[in-house]
């Protein structure tokens, strides 16, 4: 069900509206970490789980650790770890003082909305599906204790392949079951960020992949605010 925090749905800004009703970005299942100001590294220390500086390369190029983007490659940053523990049920408990990432970052839905390709309800429509099957398959991955907030959703699909039981012929079904649920969410996660964790991580056959973020540079990206 699509959260409508404070009532949002009622907004002028449809794009307001759709990234306060999703909260995908937020969650784990397209970044592993953030980039942060120095000021907003101290201003939310207490709401955030603030990491220790380092390069932030805002591009995932198929690694489970993807930072999220905001105008591209940035040297020795302070950086926040995603899932976003100021993220709750009823939406973003900090979004008027979000960090300046968190504003310039837009997915392909959030474009394709403002430049008229969806209507606000279809893309609503299309979120509510997303977190459906984020809701479904959230139960079945391990969440890895040595990573804040459990982990991304890709460096968890790559534990599960660790915690099954490879002789136990119920354990590899179940096993495959799931992650051929995560090829079908991963093509719809695609829709939002295509830097999202490619089917290696998820299909049957693929590799497994490390919570640590890619560090190869992309080039600057647009920096509009929501």
């Amino acid at each position: 069900m699509v959260q409508d925090p404070e009532g949002v749905a009622g907004s002028d800004d449809p794009g307001s509206t759709l990234c306060r009703a999703c909260g995908i970005c937020c969650g784990g299942a397209l970044f592993s970490s953030g980039s942060l100001t120095e000021e907003e590294a101290t201003r939310l220390r207490t709401r955030l789980t603030v990491l220790p500086a380092r390069a932030s390369s805002g591009r995932a190029d198929g690694s489970a650790g993807a930072d999220l983007p905001a105008d591209g490659p940035r040297p020795n940053v302070p950086m926040f770890a995603i899932p976003c523990p100021a993220h709750g049920p009823s939406g973003c408990t900090i979004y008027e003082g979000r960090p300046a990432t968190c504003v310039e970052y837009a997915c392909a839905l959030l474009d394709r909305l403002r430049a008229g390709e969806v209507s606000l309800d279809e893309a609503l429509r299309k979120v509510s599906e997303l977190r459906r099957g984020l809701a479904n398959i959230d139960p079945q991955l391990p969440r890895l204790s040595s990573v804040p907030g459990g982990g991304s959703l890709w460096a968890r699909a790559a534990g599960l392949r660790a915690a099954a039981e490879p002789g136990a012929v119920a354990e590899r079904r179940r096993l495959a079951a799931t992650l051929m649920e995560l090829v079908v969410l991963e093509r719809g996660l695609m829709q939002l960020d295509d830097r999202v964790c490619r089917s290696g991580t998820a299909s049957p056959s693929g590799s497994q992949a490390s919570d640590q973020p890619s560090h190869q540079p992309s080039p600057p990206a647009p920096t509009t605010a929501r």
